[in-house]
């Protein structure tokens, strides 16, 4: 009878070790979530801020589209009417770049909630998108620092307002080329997390 009262005070320890394993799992996991849910709020609030800039800028440039017609000069309003379809035009360009590379980023996104729904180690691919994410809303607060130089007038930009303008498209198109290289290493990692996952089955299979 001894026996048995010490192999089943042995189980039920054993059991409720494993429930405050899982519990503790859940918590963990629980707490994972809502850091990521956290974080994904305060970078929506971000992108809304940034967003809103850009706008603005854009609308500026509509409004000095218009202010174009008060020119009665011919020549200068020619003038004026290309140097402010060709500021539109470039920052169209660094936005066209900057939404490519958010979709490619949304798309690699996705297959990550797969796989990690699949038992695949995502951790290293979640945190270089992380910090490709960070990096993406850098390039787009840069391209709304453009937008507000390039919108302030019709007139042509000072020398000073020129040097601002050259070292914010440079830091753009660094930023761009970043996110690109993170984007191929993410899904190398992937790639390589997902081999690694299918060898263990296979080997557990095995044995």
């Amino acid at each position: 009878m001894k026996k048995y009262l010490s192999l089943f005070l042995v189980l039920a320890m054993a059991f409720a070790i494993s429930v405050q394993s899982v519990h503790a799992e859940d918590e963990d996991e629980d707490g994972i979530k809502e850091t990521k849910k956290e974080m994904r709020e305060k970078r929506e609030g971000a992108r809304a801020e940034i967003k809103a800039a850009r706008e603005a800028s854009k609308l500026r440039i509509t409004e000095l589209k218009t202010k174009i017609k008060e020119e009665r000069d011919a020549a200068k309003a020619k003038i004026k009417e290309t140097r402010i379809i060709g500021r539109e035009n470039a920052l169209q360009k660094l936005d066209q770049a900057v939404e490519k590379i958010s979709k490619l980023k949304a798309r690699i996104d996705a297959q990550i909630s797969k796989l990690e729904a699949k038992g695949v180690d995502v951790s290293n691919s979640e945190s270089m998108l992380a910090a490709t994410e960070a990096k993406i809303a850098d390039a787009e607060m840069k391209i709304a620092d453009a937008g507000a130089l390039l919108s302030l007038s019709l007139d042509e930009l000072t020398g000073e307002n020129k040097v601002k303008l050259g070292t914010i498209v440079r830091e753009i198109q660094l930023l761009i080329r970043d996110i690109h290289k993170s984007l191929k290493e993410a899904v190398k990692s992937l790639k390589d997390s997902t081999r690694i996952r299918i060898e263990a089955q296979a080997s557990a299979s095995v044995n």
